[in-house]
């Protein structure tokens, strides 16, 4: 599998990685950790195993997981609160 475009352009959806960038024939990942940017690198020719295998490792080394559920208990608080509606745009009559 070759990193194209369309997948350089779906990595960059990741909230953890700061930039996805190609250059001489690979594909740079920053990433920031404890206010460091750090960067890996993978060949533009890469596999799909390879590929996954580094967003892992990257998951792992910034604590993807534990800031996922510190915004999903965040998400939750906020949800559970009191809608508050109005009419927006209708005018008393």
């Amino acid at each position: 599998m070759t990193i194209y475009k369309p997948v350089q352009d779906e990595l960059r959806r990741y909230t953890f990685l700061t930039e996805v960038r190609y250059e001489r024939g690979y594909v740079y990942l920053s990433y920031k950790v404890d206010e460091v940017i750090k960067t890996r690198r993978i060949p533009y020719r890469a596999s799909i195993r390879q590929l996954e295998s580094t967003i892992d490792k990257i998951k792992k080394e910034v604590g993807f997981k534990e800031m996922k559920e510190l915004r999903d208990i965040k998400v939750r608080k906020e949800l559970a609160k009191p809608m508050m509606f109005a009419n927006v745009g209708e005018e008393d009559e």
